[in-house]
């Protein structure tokens, strides 16, 4: 495990690197405006890469060499799709509820595809009994936190994890 979290650190630490010609090459990157974008140089937009790209190898490597390959498997899909979504956002500029409509899609084809990523019930230690989600109950928190993180992560990548 050691070696899987060296291996993705690398991984980040490279295409950080990297990140000026590789966001030139991608077409992502984000040019100062001077109204929204006031930042003073060009700046490019591959922190999702650096992220998104240890993480998926590392699902992919437990879909492959655990008992838990659907689920794995399935999430590290859903990481692709995000992440291919999120580029081409960067490139192209995809209208906000357009870009909305194809998160959820992508979420609700995961727990379609793996039910297992569906969360159905929260047990609290301060309660005696968990409290089920049935039916639409699951499937519409779940949907919804999953792409509230998606867009939260995104949005904090528009910082550069700075908070300025």
């Amino acid at each position: 495990m050691v070696w899987g979290l060296a291996a993705s650190g690398i991984f980040a630490l490279a295409i950080c690197l990297v990140a000026g010609p590789l966001g030139r090459a991608l077409k992502v990157m984000d040019i100062p405006d001077g109204v929204r974008h006031l930042h003073k140089n060009p700046t490019p937009m591959t922190g999702g890469l650096s992220v998104m790209g240890p993480t998926i190898l590392a699902a992919g490597y437990l879909a492959v060499t655990t008992n838990f390959s659907p689920f794995y498997g399935g999430v590290a899909a859903l990481m692709v799709a995000s992440l291919l979504l999120g580029l081409t956002d960067d490139r192209a500029h995809i209208r906000p509820l357009l870009r909305l409509g194809l998160s959820t899609g992508t979420v609700l084809a995961l727990m379609i595809f793996v039910p297992a990523t569906t969360v159905t019930f929260f047990h609290f230690s301060f309660l005696e009994t968990a409290i089920f989600l049935a039916g639409f109950w699951g499937i519409g928190f779940t949907a919804i936190s999953m792409v509230g993180l998606q867009n939260a992560l995104n949005m904090a990548d528009g910082k550069n994890g700075l908070g300025v």
